[in-house]
């Protein structure tokens, strides 16, 4: 598929519950997997505190990487402001799951292809 064409979901949308421990990851799987494809996953936090976003390949190197970036500690997540959202291009059949500083926070992501 071309990467300028407009969104085309091939996935349910994903609610994950972020918190400060961060929930069991989920394999996100498309509904139409292209191996060795590029996917494109939409990204939005509901909440009203940051949210790292932790996508790996295995569910065990998804909660290894489930750590809230600190001053001279970097991490392995995607960084998402209260109320952001995004579109990144990532692996398919990732393992997703969304760790926060404090508070709670609902991530929801969807899968697909195109911007």
């Amino acid at each position: 598929m071309e990467n300028d064409s407009a969104f085309q979901p091939i996935s349910p949308t994903f609610a994950i519950a972020g918190a400060t421990a961060a929930p069991a990851a989920i394999q996100l799987t498309p509904g139409s997997p292209l191996s060795g494809s590029q996917i494109v996953a939409k990204i939005y936090n509901s909440g009203a505190v940051a949210a790292a976003v932790v996508f790996a390949a295995t569910a065990a190197q998804a909660a290894t990487n489930a750590v809230f970036p600190t001053p001279g500690t970097p991490t392995q997540v995607l960084l998402m402001a209260p109320g952001e959202d995004g579109t990144f291009t990532v692996p398919p059949g990732q393992f997703w799951t969304v760790v926060t500083a404090s508070s709670t926070a609902t991530v929801y992501i969807q899968t697909g292809f195109g911007i």
